[in-house]
């Protein structure tokens, strides 16, 4: 379900717990780890909230805000105390969702029916102009990159869309690597993959089972 890792490794996770597991509640609400995913602590909501997508950022004051699309309720709700609270967000059905690396109340969803973009930190979306119609996203340095419908790869300045290579079957996540030679991390038929070129070239990195 709904898996993030911040900027200074804290794990974000959310789902139901192992089937044998007969204590633990069915939806596992947020838990985190600091121990590389040996351990994992409940934040809040448990037995309450099922996280089918998480995403965390640093607000200007150095609130630690996190967006969470809650499956339960069809909703996206939002922290800025780490998890420990929560208010509220719009009520939308979307596959995934990314924040602006500039702005922490900016917020992008992909849906059914386009991408959709927040400036009032998730509580109202409208559609995105010219966007392509995408699957999965992430935020880059300089602006957006996803996979649509199809399984092509697109990346965005902020300019115009720019069309890269194609995925192998089904993606099931996508995810930017900053750094002086950025990655895209992408999983699908193949496991997982890296990309320095939008799929025109691709490093194996975990070979499906």
């Amino acid at each position: 379900m709904g898996f993030f890792v911040t900027n200074d490794g804290l794990l974000l996770a959310s789902g139901h717990p192992d089937p044998t597991d007969t204590a633990a509640p069915t939806n596992l609400g947020l838990i985190s780890s600091d121990t590389a995913a040996r351990e994992w602590t409940t934040v809040s909501l448990a037995g309450e909230a099922d996280f089918h997508d998480i995403a965390a950022t640093t607000t200007s004051t150095g609130a630690s805000r996190i967006y969470g699309y809650d499956a339960t309720r069809g909703l996206i709700r939002i922290s800025d105390d780490g998890g420990t609270t929560w208010s509220d967000g719009a009520t939308m059905d979307l596959r995934d969702l990314t924040i602006d690396s500039t702005n922490p109340d900016r917020v992008y969803a992909t849906t059914a029916s386009g991408v959709q973009i927040s400036d009032d930190a998730a509580r109202t979306f409208t559609a995105m102009p010219d966007a392509p119609a995408l699957f999965l996203i992430a935020t880059t340095d300089t602006g957006l990159v996803g996979i649509d419908t199809s399984g092509v790869i697109w990346a965005s300045d902020g300019a115009g869309w720019i069309q890269g290579g194609t995925v192998t079957g089904e993606p099931q996540a996508l995810a930017f690597v900053s750094g002086s030679a950025p990655w895209l991390l992408i999983s699908d038929d193949r496991g997982v993959v890296a990309t320095a070129d939008l799929g025109a070239t691709t490093v194996p990195l975990v070979k499906a089972q």
